[in-house]
């Protein structure tokens, strides 16, 4: 290789070198893959049967399987055929620990039979998790 090639290589390698850095900087907690949280649903409480107008509470459990505490806001989102309903939220939720937060809904069928109620947890996605698949 010739002397001007070689020069131009390090250079390049500098600049490569001092932008990792930068990054690894700016980000110092996706350094790594496996030290992440992970929030997922470990349990959901709900009656089964309800009648309309009936006040029905539903307990959802959720745990942190990840590597790394949160120590933020958790926001759970709870639906009733895919209409957003209501959001609570946890905040804090130790790595291999469960909290449980409670909803209250009034049971309205209308024309329908049945309802499809579902819960989402980090419902706007503010946590960088290991698996954001989970979350439902």
């Amino acid at each position: 290789m010739r002397r001007g090639n070689m020069n131009s290589l390090l250079r390049r390698i500098d600049v490569f070198v001092c932008m990792s850095v930068l990054i690894m900087s700016l980000f110092p907690y996706v350094s790594t893959a496996t030290e992440l949280p992970d929030i997922a649903i470990s349990d959901i409480d709900i009656p089964n049967s309800v009648e309309e107008g009936d006040t029905v509470e539903i307990n959802v459990t959720i745990q942190n399987m990840g590597d790394v505490d949160i120590s933020g806001q958790i926001n759970i989102a709870f639906f009733v055929d895919d209409s957003l309903v209501q959001i609570g939220n946890v905040t804090g939720l130790g790595k291999n620990t469960k909290k449980t937060i409670h909803f209250i809904w009034i049971a309205e069928y209308g024309e329908k039979k049945t309802r499809i109620i579902s819960i989402r947890t980090d419902y706007d996605n503010r946590i960088y998790e290991k698996n954001e698949y989970n979350n439902d």
